[in-house]
């Protein structure tokens, strides 16, 4: 097992034996999380979902947890991991489209990547399916956004009455 998440796990160890640490705060059970943002939260069908973004051995991806009360949580399978139109995974949204179905934008690397999606049907949002093309592609200088921004964006998604939109910043 990788030295960094041994090393992890043992501190994960000292920080939940510390009298000081809030009971109730979510934590990463285990690998390198970085930049340890919250993405794609949801509620869906009676839980609270976040992603975070976590490094795995396939690169950035994005990991789940979920909870009915916002203080005990559940961890789920990964979301979204490199591979098909992107080859990393970073910021990003969800939300529910006008059909009902749950749905993440993120920002995907990759020659034929950019802002893209996944969608899923499974009521425990644990199976999810990316869409073949991004919805928005990179260009060969990057997403612009503000003058400062290269090679990266965050798409947050936003729905209101039957319009949805997404906005890149």
């Amino acid at each position: 097992m990788d030295e960094r998440i041994v090393k992890t796990r043992a501190l994960r160890d000292v920080l939940l034996r510390d009298r000081y640490r809030p009971r109730y705060h979510l934590v990463a059970p285990e690998g390198i999380c970085l930049p340890l943002d919250p993405n794609g939260a949801l509620y869906w069908k009676g839980r609270y979902h976040l992603m975070y973004i976590v490094q795995t051995e396939a690169g950035h991806c994005w990991a789940h947890v979920s909870s009915r009360d916002l203080l005990h949580w559940r961890q789920h399978p990964l979301a979204l991991e490199p591979g098909g139109v992107d080859t990393g995974i970073f910021s990003g949204g969800a939300f529910v489209d006008r059909n009902g179905v749950a749905t993440i934008t993120y920002w995907g690397l990759g020659p034929d990547a950019g802002i893209c999606t996944a969608t899923t049907t499974d009521d425990d949002l644990e199976v999810w399916t990316k869409a073949d093309v991004p919805i928005i592609r990179q260009t060969e200088s990057g997403l612009r956004c503000c003058p400062t921004a290269r090679q990266w964006a965050r798409p947050t998604p936003a729905r209101s009455g039957g319009t949805a939109a997404t906005t890149i910043c």
